[in-house]
């Protein structure tokens, strides 16, 4: 269960870093297809964020 979890959220952090590069350079034309997902992308990419700064804070406490 937590394989598949930790799966999915790697998939989900892939996906969301790949749109916030794309977003500032406009490398590929997405604007018709995530429009009305805008707003629901840099939700979730907000979370992610949080969740990786959660996680690093983690492993920082115990590596030493």
């Amino acid at each position: 269960m937590a394989r598949a979890l930790s799966s999915i959220l790697l998939v989900l952090y892939i996906i969301f870093g790949l749109y916030f590069l794309n977003y500032p350079f406009n490398l590929l034309d997405l604007s018709g297809a995530f429009s009305s997902f805008e707003e629901w992308i840099f939700f979730l990419g907000g979370i992610l964020i949080i969740i990786g700064a959660i996680n690093h804070f983690r492993l920082g406490r115990y590596r030493y």
